[in-house]
């Protein structure tokens, strides 16, 4: 992985940081915060070319992912990605803290749909000729892979895809 990509993945963490940097924090959310980065210490990336991606079939059509950009979108994103951790105190403070999330065009949210059930969030940022596709957070419904592959199709739909992928796996 080379500098660029590095950076890219530490811009995301930094944002993700800097959310409960208020006058006045939760502790909810400072202890979600918490939960969330000691996660993250576990975490591995992978990069890839975009075309890789874009060759498997469709499970979610490019109509079925939606960009997050109003908060009822930002809580279903939040309950998504609370389910990547097993106890539910944590995932109570995942939601906690992930609800505080100010929407910016640097780091888009994105939650996908399966017959109006959400099946699949990810956070995904643009960053010096890559794209970095992370926090990915499916239901039991769908695979992982499989939503990743749909969400850079519809990226790419949405000339938002670079040819180098950081994959957060």
């Amino acid at each position: 992985m080379n500098e660029q990509q590095l950076e890219s993945i530490q811009r995301k963490n930094a944002w993700l940081h800097d959310l409960v940097e208020v006058e006045f924090p939760t502790k909810e959310s400072l202890e979600g915060r918490a939960t969330y980065f000691r996660g993250l210490e576990t975490q591995e990336y992978q990069v890839m070319g975009k075309s890789g991606l874009l060759d498997s079939y469709n499970a979610l059509g490019k109509d079925d992912i939606f960009l997050v950009d109003f908060h009822r979108l930002t809580v279903m994103f939040s309950i998504l990605q609370s389910q990547r951790w097993a106890d539910k105190h944590d995932q109570e403070m995942i939601i906690e803290y992930l609800t505080q999330i100010i929407l910016t065009p640097d780091f888009e949210l994105y939650v996908g749909f399966k017959e109006g059930e959400a099946v699949g969030a990810a956070i995904v940022s643009l960053h010096q000729e890559n794209t970095l596709i992370s926090d990915v957070a499916v239901s039991q419904s769908l695979d992982k892979s499989q939503f990743v592959a749909d969400l850079a199709k519809k990226l790419n739909d949405d000339q938002k895809l670079c040819e180098t992928i950081v994959l957060e796996i």
